[in-house]
């Protein structure tokens, strides 16, 4: 089994504004995962509607057992995603 680490920043400017951006981060083979640590550092704001796609998106990743791990998280993007 597999550990992947997500690390943001290298995919966005401090901002992710679109479902659709999030989407695609997530159109991976998951198979073979076991952890899954998404790394916010750096990233100061989520939009409302990708928030909600990010929480579907680990929702999804949880029902396949997957251990889902959020690092370095701010508190507003805390907020947006709660």
């Amino acid at each position: 089994m597999e550990t992947k680490y997500l690390i943001l920043k290298n995919k966005f400017d401090k901002i992710i504004s679109t479902r659709a951006a999030v989407k695609n981060l997530f159109d991976l083979n998951f198979s073979t995962l076991e952890e899954f640590n998404i790394d916010f550092s750096d990233i100061v704001f989520i939009s409302s509607s990708a928030a909600h796609q990010l929480v579907m998106e680990l929702r999804k990743l949880e029902s396949l057992d997957i251990e889902v791990n959020i690092l370095n998280i701010n508190k507003d993007v805390q907020r947006m995603i709660n």
